[in-house]
């Protein structure tokens, strides 16, 4: 009897990079789902046999891997998932990401019964070696005029309907984006669509010093300069794509600089007391 009788497929993408370890856990929690129709593709962004065995060792027909060249982001790896994906719907989940079981199966449960929405994302949970913590100003529901100033979709808490996506296009993969990709994508679905959110905390988000985007000191200015840019380059791109108006983007600017100019200040106090 086929006990996936009657579930839509759901299709998650997993992209790594040089991470074996962070990658055989992520999978075991993806494995350990109780929505069970999954396609699980691992994209591996540059060659590795040992990201290989950890997908062989699984011996899970529902796991596919596949590699690429290396494109220094996550956005390439994610659009060749897409590409290979055959689900009603496409789930995310980064390489050091955790699922709560349930995930899945709550997901999908909202979107069969909210047809006006094509997406859905949760709440998260911050974790590392040592312990696990939660942030107010990253929760909460999200439009595009809240996301402006601040994201509360983590890409690894997003389900989208697959036929959305097919209409929308996926990541983009422009230097000028680089890691923000998910960000814009985020910005031009709420502009073309309704994103529910589930007040739950469904995943965990690795905040460890081994996460590729952790930096030190040294590279502080320069992540807050690059970081800037990037935002402002997806401004550029909805207004360029989906025709919004220039002057929508002026406070949200605004606020990301001097944002930007308190996490360096902090940086500098906190270096100088340290020595």
């Amino acid at each position: 009897m086929n006990k996936n009788f009657g579930q839509p497929l759901v299709s998650v993408i997993v992209p790594t990079h040089n991470r074996p370890e962070f990658l055989k856990n992520t999978l075991n929690f993806i494995c350990l789902q109780t929505y069970k129709n999954l396609q699980i593709l691992v994209i591996s962004n540059g060659f590795s046999k040992e990201n290989q065995k950890i997908v062989k060792d699984f011996n899970d027909d529902r796991i596919t891997f596949f590699e690429q060249e290396n494109s220094g982001t996550p956005a390439s790896p994610r659009n060749h998932g897409i590409l290979q994906a055959k689900g009603t719907y496409v789930a995310f989940c980064d390489d050091d990401d955790i699922w709560i079981p349930n995930k899945i199966e709550k997901q999908v449960a909202i979107l069969n019964n909210n047809l006006n929405y094509d997406a859905c994302f949760s709440k998260m949970i911050r974790f590392n070696d040592k312990h696990e913590w939660t942030l107010q100003n990253e929760e909460g529901p999200a439009d595009f005029k809240s996301l402006l100033y601040t994201n509360t979709i983590p890409i690894s808490s997003l389900i989208v309907r697959k036929i959305f996506i097919d209409k929308m296009g996926s990541f983009k993969t422009s230097k000028q984006v680089g890691n923000s990709a998910d960000y814009e994508l985020v910005l031009r679905y709420s502009l073309n669509t309704k994103i529910y959110f589930l007040n739950e905390y469904l995943i965990k988000y690795w905040s460890g010093e081994n996460r590729t985007t952790s930096l030190d000191f040294h590279n502080q200015f320069r992540s807050i300069f690059v970081y800037l840019k990037t935002i402002i380059s997806c401004f550029w791109i909805i207004h360029k794509e989906q025709g919004i108006n220039l002057i929508t983007f002026l406070r949200p600017i605004l606020f990301h600089a001097f944002s930007s100019f308190k996490v360096a200040s902090y940086s500098i106090f906190k270096r100088i007391n340290i020595m």
